[in-house]
């Protein structure tokens, strides 16, 4: 199963974005698993990617996780927010983790 950290603000937003992701992996049969963290304590460890919604996504914030993580940063874009955009944040995951 490859792990997902979803990253947010304060790590509501990112809580019921992950519920829609969820849902839409189980519904196609992939085996990931997303898990919300806030931008201020993220949890990181094991993680294949990590998501962060485009209002953290600062210079600052990017290099900190670059340097404690080997996983795929993705930045989500800007329509993405909660529920709000799963669609998109998903086909973005996807083309990370599926690509050839």
């Amino acid at each position: 199963m490859k792990k997902i950290m979803v990253i947010c603000g304060a790590g509501a937003s990112s809580a019921f974005l992950c519920l829609a992701l969820n849902r839409m992996a189980q519904q196609d049969s992939l085996d990931f698993n997303f898990q919300p963290t806030s931008i201020e304590n993220p949890t990181i460890i094991g993680a294949a990617v990590v998501a962060l919604a485009n209002h953290v996504a600062t210079e600052a914030n990017l290099e900190a996780i670059q340097k404690a993580t080997d996983a795929i940063i993705v930045v989500m874009p800007k329509n993405v927010r909660g529920m709000f955009g799963a669609k998109d944040a998903m086909t973005l995951i996807k083309q990370q983790l599926l690509q050839p």
